[in-house]
């Protein structure tokens, strides 16, 4: 039997810049440049007229970007902590780039793991503080090129990215925002630290922005806004708040990347900090929004202006008078992770890029595909997708929000694809999206230092939202699976707040039935409760009619389970060698039409059976996301995505090898396999 197997390669997306800020940087000639850096991991040069030049990320790096990078002490050079490196558990490399050169002259390695955000402060001694999302601070002494302080301050599973400045005495202030949010005023010279955790400082609210005024105080924002607390440092002891100097409300805070510490927007314009520690009026008229451009994410406030970055890499400028221009349009097109993955109608599929709230149509047959920019609101991307009645719609980070897109309507942006409804409920990640015969259901998480995860039925068709919050209270909703044989929806959670901001629930990971007809709880469980789950992940029903889960404890490793559908009653654990899953690198379990259990595998897809483990290899070569449509399989490998139509039949008895990769085909959309 011969059957076809389709590659195409997934259309390149305009990589996004948010969540990093242009940093100012003169060359050893004296020439003014500016840096930024896109989640596709590519460094960004480029100066206020319009030149550019584009660096890629050392080789060795993972390439998602890097979200932590401070001025050098060496004149025109910048130092930056990329994301993980491979294989795992991943160390985190600092590298130095040369501004003038665009160059990178060293790669260092370091024991810090996992992502690095906020920190990105180095002192005029030339210590690099570098902090991640695990509580985990690293000071790396970048003359001198070793590290001098790697401690975890706060405890796992309360963390929260860690935010720095550099005091005027040659300290690192470093503030944790979680429930034990404090300050930590650190000497990289002798290891010294002091922590200091004032009475103003709220529960589960942190340490939020910061940073030392010209004349050497310590200035905190409250609660995201005016009032501003200005602290005598190094006491911590509050002295003043600071209110707008023109007496209006509701101004908005601009975080500035330029070393000064931010600046503020009122009807007037744009006020910065002075060289005295007051507020100056820095840009009238200051109107941010220009037509065409998407949302400006950072600043740096220039003597005669200031310069800004827009979501996709547009350089702008903006005069004293307040009038700006796009006086760049940066090439930052590329591959970047994918956080969702869908099916689409006919020959069409789908897919949803990291950080850039854009979605990418492909169709399988013609390879045609095209990258479909500014899908939702708010900057992030979209989580998870499905198709319903030949419409596409999708969730996504930060702001829970559905969104619909109409592949038979022109694209046009704000109207096809954009929003259609938020979920509400202070929900801000959703996790999973299944969807009935009447109805989307979409699995949550809390804002960020929240807890209380959402199940959300959304109607397609009137776009209304009915929502559950804290169905397993204090847990955010984590995954969902479906079972077609019942009116059921299984749900896993975690007792952990989204990127671990605030301390976790004290019960176990939990798994639950939801009777999606009837609209109520069946039962709650949490097997292995006394080895404190992290969360767990319902896979579906096997054949034998047990629910199959995964459980995942705290130190990392997991449980296969089986347990009693009507009930949750745990029966028995799964026979399925970790070993096995190990050698094979399993990507994930699912079900096909067929009620049988497959493993997406980096070797290739399995049979799977509860009782005996892997059984045959049907498709050699890596497959990861695998999503089932009526008989067809899809799936992605690296940046392609793999289709094999009529893949689960009653024939399906074979080998189906594809030989190569789809780039060594001579037609790489239409790779040919065989059954055999």
């Amino acid at each position: 039997m011969n059957r076809k197997a389709h590659f195409v390669e997934i259309p390149k997306t305009r990589q996004a810049f948010i969540n990093v800020n242009i940093l100012p940087v003169r060359t050893r000639i004296g020439r003014e440049m500016f840096v930024d850096v896109c989640h596709g991991g590519t460094v960004h040069v480029f100066d206020r007229h319009g030149f550019a030049a584009a660096v890629p990320p050392p080789s060795g790096v993972a390439k998602e970007g890097a979200y932590t990078y401070g001025l050098a002490t060496e004149p025109g050079c910048v130092w930056f902590s990329f994301h993980a490196v491979k294989p795992s558990p991943a160390t985190t490399p600092l590298a130095l780039l040369d501004v003038e050169t665009r160059r990178w002259t060293k790669v260092l390695p370091t024991p810090i793991q996992g992502l690095t955000t906020g920190g990105g402060t180095i002192t005029a001694d030339g210590f690099f503080c570098v902090g991640n999302t695990r509580g985990h601070l690293l000071i790396y002494d970048t003359r001198a090129e070793r590290v001098v302080l790697f401690e975890t301050l706060i405890e796992p599973g309360a963390t929260w990215p860690l935010r720095s400045a550099a005091a005027p005495d040659g300290c690192l202030i470093v503030g944790t925002a979680s429930n034990v949010a404090a300050f930590h005023r650190i000497d990289p010279r002798t290891g010294q630290i002091t922590r200091f955790q004032p009475a103003w400082l709220k529960e589960r609210t942190g340490t939020g922005q910061f940073g030392f005024l010209p004349d050497g105080r310590l200035a905190v924002i409250r609660g995201g806004g005016l009032p501003i607390l200005v602290l005598p440092y190094p006491s911590f002891v509050p002295a003043e708040e600071l209110q707008s100097p023109d007496g209006e409300s509701g101004w908005e805070y601009f975080q500035d990347g330029g070393g000064r510490w931010g600046a503020y927007k009122s009807g007037a314009g744009l006020y910065a900090w002075s060289r005295d520690g007051r507020w100056r009026l820095h840009v009238c008229g200051f109107k941010p929004e220009l037509p065409g451009v998407p949302d400006i994410w950072s600043w740096t406030i220039l003597d005669d202006g200031l310069i800004a970055m827009a979501q996709f890499g547009e350089v702008c400028w903006f005069d004293p008078d307040g009038k700006g221009r796009v006086v760049r349009q940066l090439d930052n097109l590329g591959h970047q992770g994918y956080n969702s993955f869908c099916p689409g109608a006919g020959s069409k599929a789908y897919t949803g890029t990291f950080i850039n709230s854009s979605i990418q149509e492909v169709d399988y047959r013609t390879g045609v595909g095209r990258d479909i920019n500014r899908a939702q609101k708010s900057g992030g991307q979209i989580n998870c997708m499905t198709m319903f009645n030949g419409k596409l719609f999708y969730a996504g980070y930060a702001g829970a929000t559905i969104g619909l897109y109409n592949p038979l309507q022109p694209v046009e942006y704000g109207k096809n694809p954009w929003d259609v409804a938020a979920i509400g409920h202070e929900q801000m990640r959703p996790t999973c999206m299944v969807c009935d015969d009447r109805h989307l259901w979409i699995t949550s998480q809390a804002y960020y230092g929240k807890l209380g995860g959402a199940l959300t039925r959304f109607d397609p068709r009137s776009h209304q939202c009915k929502v559950w919050r804290h169905l397993v209270p204090d847990h955010n909703l984590v995954w969902l699976a479906l079972d077609s044989s019942h009116p059921r929806l299984y749900v896993g959670t975690s007792p952990y707040a989204d990127g671990n901001s605030c301390a976790p629930a004290p019960s176990s990971a939990a798994v639950f039935a939801f009777d999606h007809r009837e609209e109520r709880l069946l039962w709650t469980a949490r097997p292995l409760a006394e080895e404190k789950a992290t969360y767990i992940h319902p896979v579906g029903v096997a054949p034998s009619g047990e629910l199959f889960v995964i459980v995942f404890l705290l130190d990392g490793s997991n449980r296969n389970l089986l347990l009693d559908c009507a009930s949750g009653k745990l029966l028995r654990p799964a026979n399925i060698s970790h070993d096995d899953e190990k050698r094979l690198g399993v990507d994930r379990y699912f079900n096909g039409p067929d009620g049988r259990l497959y493993a997406a595998t980096e070797q290739g897809v399995f049979e799977l059976d509860v009782n005996k483990g892997f059984g045959r290899c049907l498709l050699e070569g890596k497959v990861t996301e695998p999503r089932v449509r009526g008989r067809d399989l899809f799936f992605l490998r690296d940046h392609t995505i793999g289709v094999v139509e009529d893949f689960f039949t009653s024939t399906n008895s074979g080998l189906i090898q594809h030989r190569g990769s789809p780039h060594d085909q001579g037609d790489a959309n239409d790779a040919n396999v065989q059954a055999r």
